[in-house]
């Protein structure tokens, strides 16, 4: 009844209904205080924009019955029938784990495609290599190398630049957007450090902690049925959660898209300038067609796998950065919980309290400058690795691919070594072929190839689909499990093999026979 009349339900509705009724609620209420928190968020952190913060997040929310699911699904064969849903997809777990399904394989096909396609450009690369028939004289060899030095050099200077500007922008967001928010939140750690210590120690009939769990919590460090180490550290976090996002997600999104702008335009200038300088420097057109397997969007693919990658270890030093705030709180607090918690005997509370609280009170300013301190070393040590391993992984990558892929034109080859190369060449066409159907069943929209052209006669496209096998490997998981299962019973069927129940049993009775 309680439920009918918090939900504004007719006295008449079913169980059914109040449950349908109370899942809708439970969702929208959630979603709201989502909303609302990340509005709070924002305005702590002197945010003006909060409607764009709460615009860019959506909280899924999913109401399930686990009880019910599990009788529907013989799991719990003892307990009776199910109260209130009488199918398993109106209890909800079915949808809860096609999210999570959906969201694993969501990354799973990002990662596989991201390989598929690098295997793509490096088995294209491989078979131009391979099948290059061009033989040139020294002096034209010579020429179309020198070209290329020249070529890439500028290329090298503006992708340099594009990753100098590209790790400027990074610093600056660190610099204007989170370390001024440190200092707000450790200055407002300082400020409230000493009122959160006093909390603990009231009487816990005014809300403070019983004497027992307070000598109980300092005795653990601080960690007990509450965090103080994360309570004293909760301004900080709150001061710079906002910002952040805005440097780790949003921004850095948008520092590396820019990046790759910039990397897709130099790239797509290089190669029909490259062919322009060979054109210019007397290389026959024969050894520049050799170059019809160099395709700028494999290098792309690959420039936007290491950028995705980038951002994905950006966000994860981020969030060990947010958990390396409390650890340099607690080895400052351990000498103030050590010598309360030795405190004894008759007012030994009151004692304890004081002495943890003077502590608090002369440690604040140092351990909280400390703490927001490390993490700006940290900063500043992430931007400069970002800024060598986009040198390393978006330069020097860049220009030994395209080394790589041009080389066929200048090459200098033996007798021997074409003769290898012609046999390796089939099976690299076939490999090659297996790469293209790959990213093609994973990404139906990318373009066609002629596999023909690419395999030889009698090559064909894969048409299989990508099937998603998780349910099947799950039923022979489950099919495994019950073949190995040891059935414990008294009946016993002379057809069947003796289980390893039935062999104890026997033992045991002819020991105790013994």
């Amino acid at each position: 009844m309680q439920a009918v009349r918090s939900l504004g339900l007719d006295k008449s509705s079913t169980l059914r209904e109040c449950a349908e009724a109370r899942n809708a609620y439970t969702v929208q209420r959630l979603r709201h205080d989502f909303h609302v928190g990340l509005r709070e968020l924002a305005a702590q952190a002197g945010d003006a924009d909060a409607d764009a913060l709460v615009a860019r997040f959506e909280l899924p929310v999913f109401t399930v019955s686990s009880m019910d699911y599990q009788k529907l699904k013989g799991l719990r064969p003892a307990d009776g029938p199910p109260k209130v849903w009488h199918d398993a997809e109106s209890c909800g777990v079915p949808r809860l784990a096609r999210h999570v399904q959906r969201a694993a394989l969501v990354r799973r096909k990002a990662l596989s495609l991201r390989r598929c396609r690098g295997m793509e450009s490096f088995t294209r690369g491989l078979v131009a290599l391979l099948e290059s028939k061009s033989a040139l004289p020294a002096a034209v060899r010579s020429a179309a190398r020198a070209t290329f030095d020249e070529q890439s050099a500028k290329l090298s200077s503006e992708l340099r630049a594009a990753c100098t500007a590209a790790e400027t922008a990074i610093k600056d967001d660190f610099e204007t957007l989170i370390q001024p928010q440190l200092k707000a939140g450790a200055a407002a750690a300082t400020r409230e450090a000493l009122g959160t210590a006093t909390e603990w120690g009231r009487p816990n009939t005014q809300g403070g902690l019983h004497w027992a769990t307070y000598k109980a919590t300092i005795r653990r460090n601080g960690v007990f049925r509450i965090n103080m180490n994360e309570e004293l550290t909760a301004p900080i976090l709150k001061a710079v959660s906002v910002q952040w996002e805005k440097a780790f997600l949003s921004g850095m999104q948008r520092t590396l898209g820019t990046l790759q702008k910039c990397a897709e335009s130099a790239f797509e200038a290089f190669y029909p300038a490259f062919v322009s300088a060979l054109a210019a420097a007397e290389v026959p057109q024969s050894a520049i067609a050799s170059l019809g397997g160099m395709r700028p969007e494999g290098m792309l693919n690959a420039l936007s796998g290491t950028l995705a990658e980038l951002k994905e270890a950006a966000n994860k030093q981020q969030r060990e950065l947010s958990r390396g705030i409390e650890p340099v709180v607690t080895e400052n607090m351990k000498p103030g919980y050590s010598r309360a918690y030795h405190e004894s005997g008759t007012g030994s509370h009151r004692r304890r309290v004081d002495i943890l609280e003077r502590h608090v009170r002369s440690t604040a300013p140092q351990m909280f400058t400390d703490a927001s301190g490390s993490i700006v070393e940290q900063l500043t040590k992430m931007h400069k690795d970002i800024g060598t391993q986009l040198d390393s992984q978006v330069v020097q990558a860049s220009l030994s691919w395209l080394h790589t892929t041009c080389c066929v034109v200048w090459d200098e080859l033996g007798e021997h070594t074409v003769a290898e190369r012609r046999r390796l060449a089939p099976r690299a066409r076939q490999v090659l072929v297996e790469a293209i159907n790959a990213v093609r069943r994973l990404d139906p929209s990318a373009a066609r190839h002629d596999l023909a052209t690419i395999a030889g006669e009698g090559a064909e496209a894969d048409g299989d689909d990508l099937v998603d096998v998780t349910d099947e490997a799950l039923a022979i998981k489950r099919a495994r499990q019950r073949a190995e299962t040891i059935q414990l019973n008294d009946d016993h069927d002379e057809n069947v093999a003796p289980t390893q129940s039935d062999f104890s049993a026997k033992v045991k009775a002819e020991v105790k026979r013994e």
